[in-house]
């Protein structure tokens, strides 16, 4: 692939407004539902559909995990930690353990539990990565393989992990060119958030390039996107999800985007392109609660979207449906949740 650099999009709270009513109007809408597909799902003891969505904190030292299977009844359970600044969380279904990246003490930590997240008080502290990044965000996982997202001006890097049976093992660094944030793995492929910018960018092969400076194969540009931050994709829908801060000191100018058919869309827009604003569809406006949106997670079969809202009332996890069209829309759940930094729904395997 070509590597692709775009000039940043940014867009003002009453720019974005119109690019989404514009994009109401043009057609962003594309009205396809995905529930005509129906996968394998876990079941909790009483037989009913478990969907686990795991949270995380950078100022309540915890991870918070909510049994989303029913949004009019939502327990959770919390698990306190060592680290009051955390951000990047998963969980690994095949190790029932939780990652949880710790900025506190510039590691990721591993958790395991006697019923399996289920309970509180019963987590524990399995093992730690060594100290390889000063400033990590998010962390994606594919296979063994860990990664974490370090933001640091002028020194952003993705660092690699082999989760072994008994740890984390440093494996290298790669160094990038622009500023990260959201990442997520795909096999060997990567996708970053350029943060500071309306920009996406994709690494082919991602593991199997040496240590040192690497660049991305694409990048591509989200018309009517101001700040890219949290990122999830889709691979058997290929459906990209990308929330937007805007203006982090602003609490009420957040958005999310949708692009269904992303790879096709990609290539149309070709090297140093965008994505044009009605081959997407946002959600945004008062009644969003949107403000930072840092993180977001999608679950396919129940059409829900799920984000992480840092602003908004000191932090926020909230719930959509998943939209057949542009513009403001109510989530259909709200927690209050202080500090709230990432989000991760559990697979269901």
């Amino acid at each position: 692939m070509r590597k692709l650099f775009l000039h940043n999009a940014h867009a003002t709270l009453k720019g974005i407004l119109g690019f989404c009513l514009l994009a109401m109007l043009a057609g962003c809408q594309e009205g396809e539902n995905f529930l005509d597909k129906v996968r394998d799902k876990d079941k909790g003891m009483d037989g009913k559909e478990m969907v686990r969505l795991f949270a995380s904190t950078n100022t309540g030292g915890n991870f918070t995990v909510l049994d989303v299977s029913d949004l009019t009844d939502v327990p959770s359970v919390m698990y306190n930690t060592t680290s009051p600044d955390a951000d990047g969380i998963y969980y690994d279904n095949a190790r029932k353990m939780v990652y949880q990246l710790s900025r506190t003490s510039s590691q990721v930590n591993a958790y395991t539990s006697e019923s399996n997240f289920t309970k509180a008080g019963d987590a524990m502290l399995a093992f730690s990565s060594t100290s390889d990044f000063t400033n990590g965000r998010e962390i994606a996982v594919s296979g063994n393989k860990l990664v974490v997202a370090e933001d640091v001006d002028s020194a952003n890097q993705l660092v690699v992990y082999s989760i072994i049976d008994d740890g984390f093992q440093y494996e290298k660094t790669y160094m990038v060119p622009f500023d990260v944030w959201g990442i997520h793995l795909d096999g060997n492929t990567l996708y970053a958030v350029v943060d500071k910018t309306n920009k996406l960018a994709v690494f082919h092969d991602f593991f199997s390039h040496e240590a040192g400076d690497v660049a991305a194969d694409m990048m591509v540009g989200i018309e009517g996107v101001g700040r890219t931050h949290g990122l999830s994709y889709d691979a058997e829908h290929d459906t990209m999800f990308l929330t937007d801060i805007e203006d982090a000191d602003n609490d009420a100018d957040g958005a999310f985007h949708i692009i269904t058919d992303f790879t096709a869309k990609a290539m149309k827009a070709g090297d140093g392109g965008t994505i044009a604003l009605k081959d997407h569809r946002c959600v945004m406006g008062e009644k969003s609660m949107l403000g930072n949106p840092v993180d977001i997670a999608f679950d396919y079969n129940n059409q829900k979207i799920y984000i992480a809202e840092r602003a908004k009332d000191g932090g926020m996890i909230l719930a959509f449906d998943y939209p057949m069209s542009g513009g403001d829309a109510a989530p259909v759940f709200s927690l209050a949740y202080p500090g709230a930094s990432a989000v991760y729904l559990a697979p269901r395997k």
